[in-house]
């Protein structure tokens, strides 16, 4: 399996267009209680912070609730191909950022996030790769302002109707060949079936965008709005890898 420990990846059509057109701010979004990273790129810099949303990630300890933490800002030190590497000086770590567009209606952009790691040739030889077709299910919308303010205008998924989520669950079948090439590709993982599950859910969040649902918005036990414990909607929550 390729080296995912540390590079943060994102795809973009051209080095010059990053440079110029994708200054700004842009959001990407976790699916757990509201968690969203912000990044603001500018022509020769980066800064990234961290919102824990509604409830603290489990796995960083004391993040403060509703508060932007985990600042960083960085320097651009590499360009090649179509990537750019910036260098957090305070912490001595490489990140390499990637950017691809999108055909989605509701964001333009992806990214994929893969850590940081301090070695420059390291970050180089990690996100310097032939893009497989897997490696959409590894991708995050990645939000401009006006589309983060359009995503958070959409209905909550813990409002979704019965009927819409389970033409949602019922497209994970369509992902399995995806699931199926990444299992191929790592035999390890063909036994964890949650991590799977993860990987066919990330598709379906897009689904549930075009559908009009926001399915990022904080949510407190059940994202669906207690649809979880309905029989019907049990037996479509894991696909059958």
């Amino acid at each position: 399996m390729r080296k995912t420990l540390l590079a943060i990846q994102a795809y973009c059509c051209c080095l010059t267009a990053f440079a110029s057109d994708l200054t700004g701010t842009y959001y990407t979004f976790e699916p757990v209680g509201g968690a969203k990273t912000r990044y603001v790129i500018s022509a020769n810099s980066l800064r990234t912070a961290d919102y824990a949303g509604s409830y603290p990630d489990p796995d960083s300890g004391t993040v403060p609730v509703g508060q932007w933490v985990n600042a960083r800002e960085m320097d651009i030190v590499l360009r090649e191909k179509d990537a750019i590497l910036y260098r957090d000086a305070a912490h001595d770590e490489i990140i390499g950022i990637k950017i691809i567009p999108s055909d989605h209606t509701a964001f333009s952009l992806e990214i994929l996030d893969f850590g940081y790691t301090p070695d420059l040739e390291d970050a180089r030889d990690q996100i310097l790769f032939e893009p497989l077709p897997y490696d959409v299910m590894f991708t995050k919308p990645f939000f401009s302002e006006e589309e983060t303010a359009a995503l958070e205008g959409k209905t909550p998924t813990t409002s979704i109707k019965k009927a819409d989520l389970i033409a949602l669950l019922k497209k994970q079948d369509d992902y399995l060949p995806l699931v199926k090439a990444f299992v191929g590709d790592n035999p390890d993982y063909a036994e964890r079936s949650a991590y799977l599950w993860q990987l066919t859910y990330a598709m379906v969040v897009r689904d549930a965008i075009a559908m009009d649902y926001n399915p990022f918005a904080p949510y407190d036990g059940d994202p669906f709005g207690g649809l979880m414990d309905d029989p019907e909607i049990q037996q479509l929550l894991e696909p059958n890898f």
